[in-house]
């Protein structure tokens, strides 16, 4: 299939992706809730050395492997040029958005932990 900004818009094809695209676009959104609702829940044991050794660190190895699969993917396969690809190993690829999203957030969240419990006791 062609992608989505391609397509006419009364064409099946468009309706199609549009379909899955609107579908997916729930994901995110569900995830950040449901991570919050097990992060912020008091029962739930979180250190600050748990929260950095387990679950920050998953996320920054998973980031720098994509970043650099991409990185690599994007210089042998459509001949990119070097400082094309440093920009890409600094910065992101679109879709990758979420990981320094859900990093940030989890550095956030045993500073709302105690909000959290004093608003449970309301």
């Amino acid at each position: 299939m062609w992608p989505f900004y391609r397509q006419d818009y009364a064409s099946l094809n468009w309706q199609i992706l549009s379909f899955w695209d609107s579908l997916s676009r729930f994901c995110v959104p569900v995830f950040i809730v449901i991570s919050g609702a097990v992060f912020l829940n008091p029962d739930f044991d979180l250190s600050w050395e748990k929260l950095f050794k387990k679950h920050l660190r998953r996320i920054v190895v998973s980031c720098l492997i994509w970043q650099l699969i991409y990185c690599g993917w994007y210089y042998f396969a459509k001949g990119g040029d070097l400082v094309t690809v440093s920009k890409f190993l600094i910065g992101s690829y679109d879709h990758l958005w979420y990981l320094p999203m859900i990093a940030g957030l989890y550095l956030v969240t045993p500073l709302l932990r105690p909000l959290a419990r004093r608003r449970q006791l309301l």
